[in-house]
């Protein structure tokens, strides 16, 4: 999040098909339906973060949450 920018209901909805991680920084697809706005955005992380959010994206499947524990982010 103090890379990037996100809202925390934001960063509970990634999946790993949003990080496109063949990009320097990493680049974040932040979809529409997770945002405040209701508007799809770009975000990045620092070269700080990287090697954390790969380690994450290494251990979980495609369409596995990221960060959060439950497709519905009201209850996480």
């Amino acid at each position: 999040m103090k890379d990037s920018g996100m809202r925390i209901d934001e960063v509970l909805q990634l999946k790993k098909k949003h990080f496109d991680t063949t990009k320097t920084p990493i680049a974040i697809h932040i979809p529409a339906f997770a945002t405040k706005t209701k508007k799809s955005r770009a975000t990045f992380v620092t070269q700080e973060t990287r090697h954390i959010i790969l380690r994450r994206l290494n251990e979980i499947e495609q369409d596995n949450l990221v960060f959060g524990t439950n497709d519905d982010v009201r209850h996480q």
